[in-house]
């Protein structure tokens, strides 16, 4: 019998289609602007290098970049492929996330926060022992096409874990904001528990205690 023997040859290669070429050109952009947020918010994300939600991100990306948003005629555009976008996928997005409402001002250049009255207790699942929370709210704005930080800022508000109503809270930011300019506000909590046989708190560490996620996203 004959042995046969099998070659590998060289690809010469192919002319990429044009489709093939505008979704690598897409997914550059998504890569680009996904690593842009996680700069810009690295303050209210529990853990910004993990693989998988960098991955996350850069696919609810490329699908806002795939609804070719330069070419909409809105002077505002909310970025539903964003809003609501969670950094920790093991965490449960807490109902607070919902109380929050943002409003922005491109004259005077500011942007507001404002969360409604809540009960701690109600309106937050925490770990057993939780005696107070941190929350950590960062405001970012950022060139759509140069995927650049305009503006890059943050606030933390130190809450009791109680059934005792809280306040409405109301924040104000310089905030500037240009054409083409995507504004975005995450939201993080931490939990502090008490040791045991001791007056000092200690930070929850478990990811499925740190919820964090985007809670407005909007292109000017």
């Amino acid at each position: 019998m004959y042995d046969t023997f099998y070659v590998c040859a060289k690809s010469e290669g192919g002319k990429q289609t044009k489709r093939t070429q505008e979704r690598q050109k897409d997914f550059a952009m998504a890569a680009s602007l996904s690593a842009a947020i996680r700069k810009a918010l690295r303050v209210a994300i529990p853990n910004s290098k993990k693989r998988t939600m960098q991955n996350r991100l850069t696919k609810a990306c490329m699908q806002w970049i795939q609804t070719n948003p330069f070419n909409q005629t809105q002077s505002q555009q909310q970025i539903a492929q964003l809003k609501s976008f969670s950094f920790t996928e093991e965490a449960s997005v807490p109902k607070l996330f919902n109380a929050v409402t943002i409003q922005t001002d491109q004259l005077t250049g500011t942007l507001t926060l404002t969360i409604s009255s809540f009960i701690p207790k109600k309106t937050i699942h925490a770990p057993a022992g939780t005696k107070q929370l941190l929350l950590t709210i960062a405001a970012a704005s950022l060139g759509a096409k140069r995927k650049s930080v305009i503006t890059n800022v943050h606030h933390q508000l130190t809450i009791p874990y109680k059934s005792k109503p809280v306040e409405k809270q109301t924040i104000g930011f310089n905030f500037k904001l240009q054409e083409n300019c995507i504004s975005l506000v995450a939201v993080t909590i931490n939990y502090f528990v008490k040791q045991h046989n001791s007056q000092e708190l200690q930070m929850v560490k478990q990811h499925k205690w740190k919820p964090s996620a985007i809670v407005f996203a909007q292109m000017y």
